[in-house]
């Protein structure tokens, strides 16, 4: 019948599709297993590896072959020295905005944001002993993650051991006060308490406190294994408060 025949034709139409899509399935599958045909065994399991590490195809695919140009049959046998080479290549690949440039006799204000998690206070302090025990600069510190008190008595450790006076602060008023107590020094390093990407009026109060720092940079620390469409979305909300490094 005239109706048999249509749903013939309709189950014909969707078999096609079905196939279609099974087709670039599998046409996936093999590029994500060996993105070229002559790639050596050896990289196709760091080409997965990348892959599953949420690297995007075209870059992990890059950096294998440059793997494959580069590295010899003999270096190729060796685990660590693909290793080696691999992070020398993604160090190179990585852009970077340079460090923090201070000049002594000139106060410079420098703040960390970042989501909760990602090693702020932490950072704070290995960029405060590197300024003042390696560069001989006059180091300041300012907190803001009172939230924490962990935080807190953390750098302030931090600041007997290497030294350096250390501020707290809770509100614009005391961080303009904080800040000019501080205005003698060559580089003031401001600590943030952590911040879900997502919370608006959170983030207003942190850009609120950290205008009246005066803050000549502000660097937003992310993890490094983040997923992609996280770090992009923390970069997103925190550019609204100045982050630009």
């Amino acid at each position: 019948t005239a109706a048999d025949a249509k749903d013939q034709l309709s189950l014909a139409q969707v078999n096609k599709q079905l196939q279609a899509v099974h087709g670039m399935v599998e046409d996936l599958c093999r590029r994500k297993k060996s993105p070229t045909p002559d790639l050596p065994n050896e990289l196709v399991s760091v080409y997965t590896r990348l892959i599953d590490s949420d690297v995007h195809e075209t870059i992990a695919s890059d950096l294998v072959c440059q793997l494959r140009d580069e590295m010899t049959r003999l270096e190729l046998a060796e685990p660590n020295a693909i290793r080696r080479r691999l992070v020398e290549l993604v160090q190179r690949t990585l852009t970077v905005s340079g460090p923090i440039v201070c000049e002594s006799g000139k106060c410079k204000v420098v703040s960390l944001v970042g989501p909760t998690g990602t090693g702020k206070t932490a950072t704070v302090a290995k960029l405060a002993a590197n300024f003042k025990l390696r560069q001989n600069l006059r180091v300041g510190l300012v907190t803001t993650d009172t939230y924490r008190i962990a935080a807190v008595e953390q750098l302030r450790t931090y600041a007997e051991i290497i030294d350096t006076p250390i501020k707290v602060a809770t509100s614009p008023r005391e961080m303009a006060e904080a800040v000019a107590s501080l205005g003698d020094l060559d580089l003031i390093l401001v600590d943030t308490p952590g911040r879900s990407p997502r919370d608006e009026l959170r983030t207003k109060e942190l850009k609120a406190i950290l205008h009246e720092a005066g803050t000549s940079e502000i660097h937003l620390v992310l993890s490094a294994v983040t997923s992609t469409s996280s770090l992009l979305t923390a970069i997103e909300r925190f550019s609204a408060i100045g982050a630009s490094r």
